[in-house]
Order: C-alpha cells, then structure tokens, then sequence
C-alpha cells in the first residue's frame, strides 16, 4: 500500500517552531489505526530543502514493514505512508516511493 496525504495546519504552526515539532511528532504508529502496524521499530527527523520532517518505521502482527514519513512545509503538512506484508524486496520499492516524494 502508498499513499501521500496533506492536511493544512492553522498559519500559526509556520511561526511556531514548537507547534511545528509537536504536529510532527504527533505521526506515530499508534494513530495510524487504518493498519496493523502498531510496535515502532526506528524513528529519525532530518529536514527535506530545509523543511522539517520525521520518518518512522513500524510493524506488526500482519504488516512486515510501514514507513510514514512526514513533511512540514510552511502550514501544510504532507504524509507519506508505505506499507507490505511479508513481500521480498518491498523494503527497496518502499525507499524509492519516499525517495521520489519532491517539495519545490
């Protein structure tokens, strides 16, 4: 499964570096509730051309592997998800559906 999803924040997350850090660490495994993947298993921030973003990867009963990263630029905030049962070689088509993800 892929999906990219953006919702837009109030104008005052964009000002806020505080409110920024908490909508991003507010991703998690337990509120993706649409699948199975609730135990963590890595999470980093890292900055995409500057923008603030976090990655964490998840499994769990069903789910092999789901990685979310998310990406706040300006008051929107973007959600990639990517997620496989116990397929092979899913772990590099994963990495190249977040690597191709753009912000201009």
């Amino acid at each position: 499964m892929y999906g990219v999803m953006y919702t837009d924040l109030p104008v005052a997350f964009r000002k806020n570096s505080k409110a920024a850090q908490q909508a991003l660490a507010g991703i998690t495994c337990e509120n993706s509730s649409f699948m199975d993947a609730k135990q963590l298993t890595s999470q980093q921030t890292f900055r995409l051309n500057g923008f603030p973003g976090r990655e964490i990867k998840c499994q769990g009963e069903e789910i092999a592997l789901a990685k979310i990263r998310a990406f706040l630029v300006g008051e929107r905030l973007y959600i990639l998800i990517a997620a496989t049962n116990h397929e092979p070689g899913a772990a590099k088509s994963i990495d190249g559906f977040m690597k191709s993800f753009k912000i201009r």
